[in-house]
């Protein structure tokens, strides 16, 4: 799969100011790593991070993004998919590993680093083989408090919808598709003379159920600080009104993080963030997805009206999705997110730091599908109305020590760091149904026969251990060389496969910064060469198994065969029978990269990054057949393929202040990335089993 992707952001400003900021400097890595200023996010009328992240890093897209509201995140991809399972890139903020960055405020961002590459990816182990995004929340500084307001106020629109015939179009086509399957045409001349001249009315189903939406946001940041004291506290609030009738958002986000210099070399800090999202979206008699409604507008008749001649409903198939619309069918869902970590840093030697964090992340998912009965005419009825309840939790605690050394002597940088991590995650999901339900607004799940009950639950749990270490040295800016290795340790695997080594090393030559270019003080401020190697995993390539070296059984209720044959009567049994077979040859995924780049910045404003990459992904994880024996619905898997990606990325941009009041930023990118799969045999690829 080849892709090409070009993305224009043009961002102009005017600001009236009474001081001057410096330029940001290089990034002072080997690595290739993008930075963006928490600044680019002010004042852009997005709903979330990962929508104002689109076209700002080369290498970067976003999938996926459909606007609905509470769901409009889409999903990121960094150099294209690199494994057949998924490969999003590993998310932390403020070094706390995030599910989505739906639950982080714009307003609220210092910066975001993007590591694109093996050499940086690596230290992150067995979850960055699709890339790695550090979100760094802002904090107080200086002494002076700062309370700051930012928000927007605008209308939704539907932008792509289905282009659809109108009535006499879709007459001659539809004689036409009879007519090439050998069966005599619906409407004869008479008839189509009759549409065309308007005698039969084209119904535009997607005009009857799109609207406008409202959409707003506001965000209030209250920052300052002291010689011993630093806090920043922030308060937001989101609502989006879909573009269909019973889409809608309320979220509500609140952050604080504070640092306290108990003394000159220890500083400890804590930092707290909540965020409860209510979302709901229109949902049909057949599904809770939104999709279903879609569907069915883009599929309904157009010579057919929405209404009866008595008020009623006309249908095909008993589907009529004005209907669901009209009757306010939706699935309601509401999230909960927290996340607290506390730690510190304590220099107690010079040259030598170490740094503790504990955190807790906490997330409750609630959904309520009320699916109502709707009487659409004399002849057509939907299901009896019935309620489907959903619940899961899911926790995670993470636990980081690390020794971190740093040393500067005669224009030589000595950095070193050597740590340990454990994260511990828990997942609960339970699911409650019941129908015939004695009128449609009942939300109480026991008002519904309790011969339709149905219900569903389970727990588990997953833990890792790493160990991390890595040196990096630079000399005046001229030359960088980074090395690393990491181990991690997962509970998904056996013990002979449960162990991964991620080793990384990058260098770099900045040949600006040599005497004969002006020390990077001439028209040359940075060219800077780079190359990387890394290998990092991808253990998340199993979502839904937890323990595939063990087997899964589940326990469930057995029904009796519609058999005269069958010698139990018509009792029904419970049993335990077996889901998941045997996985213990099963290895993480793994991805190898290496890369090569060029950062270039001129005095006059002007800079270029350009990079080439390339990354093969083994022991990609596929689903086979269970041994038909014992059942054929058993889940098994096994490490058969491969994914090779390449290509490269340029960025170009232009910013510069001209005097005092104007300010101008422009930027470009362009990609170009190269998807393929690997058969056995190709780049060292074997025939199944751990490499």
């Amino acid at each position: 799969m080849k892709r090409l992707l070009f993305v224009l952001p043009v961002f102009c400003a005017v600001t009236v100011m009474a001081q001057e900021k410096p330029e940001p400097g290089p990034i002072e890595t080997s690595a290739s790593v993008v930075r963006i200023d928490g600044k680019a996010f002010e004042g852009r009328p997005i709903t979330n991070i990962v929508q104002g992240l689109q076209g700002l890093v080369p290498g970067l897209t976003v999938i996926g993004a459909d606007g609905a509201p509470g769901q409009d995140g889409g999903t990121i991809l960094i150099h294209g998919a690199g494994s057949l399972n998924g490969t999003s890139p590993y998310v932390l903020v403020d070094g706390v590993e995030t599910w989505s960055l739906n639950t982080v405020d714009p307003s609220d961002v210092e910066s975001i680093t993007v590591i694109k590459d093996g050499s940086a990816a690596a230290l992150y182990g067995s979850k960055a083989a699709g890339g790695v995004i550090l979100v760094t929340t802002k904090r107080g500084t200086g002494s002076d408090i700062r309370v700051s307001y930012n928000g927007y106020a605008g209308i939704q629109n539907p932008t792509m919808l289905v282009g659809r015939t109108d009535a006499y179009e879709s007459a001659v086509l539809y004689n036409a598709a009879l007519e090439r399957s050998g069966i005599e045409p619906c409407y004869d001349a008479e008839a189509l003379s009759l549409i065309k001249s308007g005698g039969v009315e084209t119904t535009d189903w997607n005009s009857l159920a799109y609207k406008r939406g409202l959409l707003t946001r506001h965000s209030v940041n209250v920052a300052g600080g002291t010689d011993l004291v630093d806090f920043m506290t922030s308060a937001g609030y989101l609502y989006q009104d879909g573009v269909l009738p019973g889409a809608g958002r309320n979220q509500f986000n609140f952050r604080t993080n504070l640092g306290i210099n108990v003394t000159k070399r220890l500083k400890v800090h804590t930092n707290l963030a909540y965020t409860n999202n209510r979302y709901t979206e229109p949902a049909s008699t057949q599904s809770e997805k939104v999709e279903s409604v879609i569907e069915a507008l883009n599929t309904m008749p157009v010579m057919m009206a929405s209404r009866t001649a008595d008020g009623g409903y006309n249908t095909v198939n008993g589907v009529n999705p004005m209907a669901w619309l009209d009757n306010g069918i939706k699935s309601e869902n509401h999230t909960s997110h927290f996340n607290g970590t506390v730690g510190f840093d304590w220099n107690f030697i010079d040259c030598l730091t170490a740094k503790v964090n504990v955190s807790y992340v906490n997330e409750a998912i609630k959904n309520n599908y009320l699916q109502k009965h709707i009487v659409y005419n004399a002849l057509a009825e939907s299901n009896p109305a019935s309620l489907t309840l959903g619940k899961a939790v899911r926790s995670r605690i993470d636990a980081d020590a690390r020794l971190a050394y740093s040393q500067d002597f005669g224009g030589h940088h000595l950095g070193a760091y050597a740590g340990w991590r454990l994260e511990k995650y828990k997942l609960t999901s339970t699911t409650n149904y019941r129908s015939n339900l004695p009128y449609n607004e009942m939300t109480d799940i026991d008002a519904g026969d309790p011969s339709t009950a149905e219900a569903d639950g389970f727990t588990r749990n997953l833990n890792m251990v790493s160990a991390l270490a890595g040196i990096n040295y630079s000399y005046k800016g001229r030359y960088f060389l980074d090395a690393g290795l990491r181990a991690d340790g997962s509970s998904r695997f056996s013990p002979r496969n449960r162990w991964g080594v991620y080793p990384t090393v990058s260098a770099a030559w900045n040949m600006a910064a040599e005497r004969w270019m002006g020390e990077g003080k001439g028209e040359v401020r940075t060219l800077k060469i780079r190359a990387s190697w890394g290998v990092a995993g991808n253990q998340d390539a199993l979502p839904d198994l937890y323990y595939p070296h063990s087997g899964e059984y589940a326990a469930e209720v057995f029904y009796p065969m519609a058999s005269p044959d069958y010698p139990y009567g018509v009792s029904y049994y419970k049993g335990v029978r077996r889901v998941v077979y045997d996985l213990g040859d099963l290895c993480c995924e793994r991805t190898g990269f290496w890369g090569a780049g060029v950062d270039l910045a001129l005095a006059c404003g002007f800079s270029a990054q350009l990079d080439f990459y390339d990354r093969t992904t083994t022991n990609v994880i596929q689903g086979v057949s269970g041994p038909l024996e014992t059942s054929p619905e058993q889940v098994s898997a096994a490490n058969l393929g491969g994914v090779h990606n390449s290509g490269v990325d340029l960025a170009l941009s232009f910013d510069r202040q001209f005097g005092r009041d104007w300010h101008v930023s422009v930027g470009g990118n362009v990609s170009y990335n190269r998807n393929r799969l690997l058969l056995p045999g190709e780049k060292g690829l074997v025939d199944g089993g751990c490499q």
